[in-house]
This record gives structure tokens, sequence and C-alpha cells, in this order.
């Protein structure tokens, strides 16, 4: 795909029908993807690395050296009244930490503190005991067995030293299936609550099988009837009880079509629109009409091509089977769905669609996303293009939120490049309340996205991820931003017990003995459960931290330097000071002249989006500004010259 290619943008119906067939399968995509690219194929040979070169394992390292320290509190106390040997013991658990590192640990503590006789060895000190209570709770259903905590307990556990601070509580649930690399099955249900910020993810339930469960009465039985009874009745914890209700169920594709008893691959879950079929293919026209789907009329089996079999959510109160179980969770959608398929065209390429990069493109591309410095909380670097196969959730996060619109600009097609900007600022808008009046903007930047994907690259592409991008607003409407119905809260708790369960050896039973120790160990936390936003100011060495709300910290390293005004002023931190009677002040440096960064779908600055150059940084001119002035914390994205910077909000930071 040459840089200065023209392109157009959108193609005649007769046109779009006459494109190649895409293959069948993705073996057969693979293979005439091979025969298109031996052209190029000496120079691909120094730029594609094997896929078994590739590290799979590609968990997120945390970067020590830019990690902000936790609350005095959580420091001084990380695990409650534990006595040491109990607190080290909960210490290893949390952490993963190996069995070698642990060895050497406890041979030095038995030399310079033999009186806390410690065990010689990792497994003994670790090791977990089989409670016969626990063991009897773990029961067989088909396909497997299942440990089914209750969320009463759950609830009652947590909240037993720090009191929720609302009358009620409103609960996410998240239920996700995957495939072991031994083959088993394991099935999480995870649980949160929504309007008591800082409270921990619990878990439900768990499951493992050498299949997925075979009976959706078996396994959502018990957590129908128990969130029936609480809705109904409350729940009480210490003496006080508290109202109980279900905002959302989230789910990867599988299991929610499992729990709702629909055909996983059939139709859209929340409209009427029917995919066709060309062998394996699976893709929607799209439709400007789609009549929505009902609660009522799916409870009436008004579906019948939909509805497959029956499921006890049906008995469940208070929940829309239609409106409240989720389509558009962001991280399977956006991140590993569209972004991901779209990363995949433009490396690898497809059958008679000119969106390949060229191997200079790639390498030029990946360079330039090894020198970007992203915001604390998100991927420290990128990988690059050869390694996009195996990228994370994380990683497609951050490149579509900050990377993206600066790599790609310039390296592709001004059409391609449109099109991809019209996701990404339809999803920033829905990323924040700050841009509520806008969402219906968003609605129609993404029904744009939906309708041009099958000229931009082909009708067959528009698959169930793209479609479900058309509900991404309605959903936003009914939950709020993305982010409050996203799988991204859920995933470390859930890596934990997958990788419990990855260790050999390892039973359901011992998982669950580990996953209540974790427990145990943030309930002795005390969480936080305030929402009041207090600015605060610590000194880390030679560094002041200013954290100007929750979520929104600015240091003196440069992923965390940058703020914005609510006059749209970009800051460069620099310091911050704490005054008794006027608050917190940030000190830092402005631009002497920013520009939009973009201007299609429409201008930058429409969603505070700017473009500056750092020699124009005032920084003869120090200047003061409260924390009450600051909108939002922003991430400076370098763009193809070296002194020029793309000014980016960061999602959960805004001003409220």
């Amino acid at each position: 795909m040459g840089d200065n290619k023209p392109f157009r943008r959108v193609l005649r119906p007769d046109e779009a029908t006459n494109l190649p067939r895409p293959a069948e399968n993705e073996d057969a995509m693979e293979e005439q993807q091979e025969a298109a690219a031996e052209a190029v194929e000496e120079e691909e040979e120094e730029w594609v690395a094997p896929y078994s070169s590739v590290e799979r394992d590609s968990e997120p390292d945390d970067d020590e050296d830019d990690a902000v320290p936790p609350e005095a509190s959580d420091t001084d106390r990380p695990y409650g009244d534990a006595s040491l040997a109990e607190g080290l013991r909960l210490w290893v658990v949390e952490n993963g930490v190996p069995d070698r590192t642990v060895d050497r640990l406890l041979g030095h503590l038995r030399q310079c503190a033999p009186h806390l006789a410690l065990p010689r060895n990792a497994r003994s000190f670790s090791g977990t005991l089989l409670s016969p209570f626990v063991l009897s709770k773990i029961m067989s259903i088909s396909g497997g067995r299942m440990w089914y905590q209750s969320i009463a307990e759950s609830l009652q556990a947590y909240y037993r030293f720090v009191h929720p601070n609302e009358d009620g509580l409103i609960l996410d649930f998240c239920v996700n299936g995957q495939q072991l690399r031994d083959g088993t099955h394991f099935w999480t249900m995870l649980m949160k609550v929504h309007n008591v910020p800082g409270t921990p993810v619990m878990t439900v339930s768990l499951y493992s099988g050498d299949t997925a469960p075979g009976s959706a009465e078996e396994y959502l039985r018990k957590f129908v009837d128990e969130l029936n009874e609480l809705q109904r009745q409350g729940l009480t914890i210490r003496d006080q009880t508290y109202w109980v209700c279900l905002r959302a169920i989230i789910a990867n594709k599988p299991v929610r079509a499992f729990i709702k008893g629909v055909d996983e691959i059939d139709c859209c879950l929340k409209c009427t629109s029917v995919p066709e079929t060309d062998g394996k293919l699976v893709y929607y026209k799209y439709e400007t009409a789609c009549e929505p789907r009902t609660d009522a009329l799916f409870r009436t089996e008004h579906y019948p091509g939909h509805v497959s079999h029956w499921t006890p959510l049906c008995e469940l109160e208070n929940c829309d089977l239609v409106l409240d179980i989720v389509v558009t969770e962001r991280r399977q959608l956006t991140e590993l769905g569209v972004l991901a398929q779209l990363l995949q065209l433009w490396v690898n390429g497809y059958q008679g669609i000119d969106c390949k990069l060229l191997p200079s493109q790639k390498r030029a591309i990946s360079a330039h996303l090894e020198r970007l410095q992203l915001p604390t909380g998100y991927e420290r670097t990128l990988r690059d293009l050869r390694c996009v196969a195996v990228w994370t959730a994380e990683e497609h996060l951050a490149f579509l939120q900050f990377a993206g619109l600066a790599v790609l600009r310039g390296r592709m097609p001004d059409g391609v490049y449109s099109h991809f900007m019209l996701l990404f600022v339809a999803v920033t808008m829905l990323s924040t309340s700050y841009y509520k009046a806008r969402w219906q903007m968003a609605a129609a930047l993404l029904d744009i996205f939906v309708t041009d994907y099958a000229a931009v690259y082909s009708p067959r592409l528009v698959n169930q991820h793209v479609h479900h991008l058309l509900h991404m607003h309605e959903e936003t409407c009914r939950f709020g931003e993305l982010h409050t119905i996203s799988a991204y809260p859920f995933v470390p708790r859930q890596r934990d017990a997958r990788r419990w369960m990855h260790c050999s050896g390892y039973s359901l039973s011992q998982t669950v003995h580990r996953l209540l120790e974790l427990q145990q160990v943030e309930v002795n936390r005390r969480w936080d459960t305030t929402c009041e936003d207090v600015p605060s100011v610590q000194t880390v060495g030679l560094d002041t931290i200013a954290t100007i709300r929750r979520g929104f910290q600015l240091r003196g390293n440069f992923r965390d330097q940058f703020a914005l005004t609510d006059t749209g002023a970009v800051v460069m931190y620099e310091d911050a000071t704490n005054f008794e009677d006027s608050g917190l002040v940030v000190h830092g440096y402005t631009f002497t002249r920013q520009v939009p960064a973009f201007s299609d779908p429409f201008c930058s600055t429409e969603v505070h989006i700017y473009s500056a150059t750092m020699h124009s940084l005032e920084r003869h001119v120090l200047r003061d500004f409260p924390s009450s002035v600051l909108l939002c914390k922003v991430a400076a994205v370098q763009t193809e010259v070296s002194d020029e910077y793309i000014f980016v909000p960061v999602p959960g930071t805004y001003l409220a």
C-alpha cells in the first residue's frame, strides 16, 4: 500500500458486490495472503518474525520506577492485623511469588529470625489446607464441577470492617469462559459493586470441567434464586439492611449465548438483523432500520430461530434479557474485536483489498510505537507490529486511545486513516460523560464507520463485532461511560484464578482456597469506599506527586507531566503546593502556540485534542493553576516530527 495511492472512500453498490470473495476460513485466507505476497517475499523475510519466536505470555509488567506510591494506610498495614508469618504468606499468595524466590527468602529469615520457626520450602509455607466446609460447596454438574460461594457471603466478607457509604448496592456480574492449555474448560463468575468505588472484585462461582457446562439450569440456578431473594429482602451487613439490585451482566460471546439461551452465531442479541453465511464465514449486511428486540417478545418465544434453549435467567427479577446483558463490552468488542481485525488487515493484508502496509511502513510504525511514553496505567512500551498477533487487550486499548492517530498519520491512504478516525473519535466521546451532550454525534460516527466498512475493506468482513458497534450508543446511554460496562476491572482476578488452575496438580478445590486467601488479603486492607476526591501533594525523593482527584495524578516524569485546563491550555507540570486556605495549586508551563491535531471527522478541539511543538513551551514563565481549573490529564503522543506532540485526554480523569 503506497503512501500516496489514491483512495475512493465509498463504492457504488454495484462495485461493492463485485469485490473478490474472501476465504471461507482462516487457513485459506492465509494461503491467499502468502500467494499475494510472493512479489515482496524477500523483503518480508527480514521483517516478519515467526510466531513461535514471539513471547506468548505477554502480561504487562509493572514499572516500579514509575509506580505511584499507595496510600499510607495501604502501605503501613497491607495485611491488617496478620502476624509476620501470616502476612508474608499472604504476600506470596497475592503476588504469585515463584517457589525458588520464596525458598531463598525463607532460608534468610530462618537464619536471621529463627524464632519464627518458618518451614524450609515454599510448598510447606504457602501450602493450601483443604477445608471440609469449602469442599462441601463444590458440586458436580453436567460437564464438570462447580463451586458457588454466594453473593451474600462475598459482600458480607468484604464489608466486615468497612460500611458501604450507600443505602443500597448496585451489582455488575461478569461471566467468562475459557479453555486452558491442557484442554480444561474454566469459567469464572465475578461481581463488583458499581455504586461503591474502591470495592474490589469478588468471586461468586468457579467452574472446571472437560467440557463447558452442559446445563444452564445447573449452572445458573443458585445464582438466580439467591439474587432474587436479595432483591426482594435486601442484604443485612452488621445489623444494617441494604437494598440490592442488578445493573448489568457482562460475558464473552460463547458464555453470553449459553446463559441467555440463544444461538451463538445465529442473530444479533439486540436487533433482528440476521447475518449472511458463506461457508464458515458469517457477516452482516448493514441495514438502516433494524427492529430492536424486546424483553417481552423474548420471554414469549417470539424469536423461535433465535432462542435455542430455556435458561434460568428468564426467572431473574428486574432483569431485561435484551437490555441488561451487555454486547458492547469494550475489551472484547473494540480492542480484541474491531481494532484487532483492522491491525491484522493492515499488517497481513487480505485477498483483493489494497490495505496492506509496506514493510518500510511497518518498520516506521513499529519504531514510532517504541518511542511513545504513555501515561502510568497503560502499556509502557507498545510492541512492534511483528507481535501484533499476540498483543494484549491493554496494548490494543493504548493504541486506540492514544497511539493510533499519531503513528498511522501519513503512513496510509487518507480514506483508510479517516475511516479509523471515525472509530477513534466516537470511542473517545463515549468514554466519558463529559461529552454526554455529544453522544448522539458519536452514534452517527459509528453508523458511518459501519456503513463504510464494507466499502473500505469488504462486505464479508462486517462481522458481529463490527455490527455491534451500532448498539454501543444505546448501551452507553443506558449504563454510562464505556468503562462502566467493561471487563477490564475483572481481568486481574480472572488471571489469578486461571494462573492457579494452570499450575501442575492444582484442582478446583485448591484454586478455591487460593482465591479465599486472596479475599482475606483484600478484607484486611480496609478498602477506601468513599467518593470524596481530596487533592493532595506527596513528596517521594526529589519528585512531588500531585493527586488532583481520584485517578488523576501528575508527577515529574514525562508520561505523567501534562494536564489540560478548562480553557483548553496544555500545562506541563513542574511542581505543586497544597495551601490550607486556597487548596492545591499546580505550577507549570504553557505553550505559546497550540493548534488542532486533526480536522476530520471534525476539528479535534471539540474533543480537547491539541498539537504543539516543544520549542514553543514557555519554560521561562512558571504559572499557577488551581486544581479546580484542571479539566483532565493528557498524554503527550509524539508524532512523526520529533519535536511535535499530540495531547490526548486520558479517560477517567475529566472534571465532573
